[in-house]
């Protein structure tokens, strides 16, 4: 694994346990995460809004190797990079999210 990406990647994120806040560079993080490590399953992607009006996306990532969770989550007010590209399943969650939150996924093929 190339340490210096990692550290560039995750220099601005908080890291607790199983779980991820990034504060930007989302597409950069989910792609570094599934080519580095096991985590070849998007399971969803939750929306909750917040009481300051803000969104916090949560994606649930799964390894079907290691059989282990990862939680990344994710706080915006009106768009988020789509990693549809990624894991194509996130394409419909963004879609679903888009039409209840108003969020903006950048680059999202719909």
């Amino acid at each position: 694994m190339n340490w210096d990406k990692f550290i560039e990647i995750f220099n601005n994120c908080e890291i607790f346990n199983n779980k991820i806040l990034i504060k930007d560079n989302l597409y950069n993080c989910i792609s570094f995460i599934k080519e580095n490590y096991h985590y070849d399953i998007l399971k969803e992607i939750i929306a909750i809004h917040t009481p300051d009006n803000f969104v916090e996306l949560n994606y649930h990532l799964y390894s079907s190797i290691d059989e282990e969770n990862l939680y990344i989550t994710y706080i915006t007010d009106n768009s988020a990079e789509s990693v549809s590209e990624i894991f194509p399943s996130a394409i419909a969650d963004e879609n679903e999210i888009f039409d209840l939150f108003g969020i903006n996924f950048l680059n999202n093929k719909n």
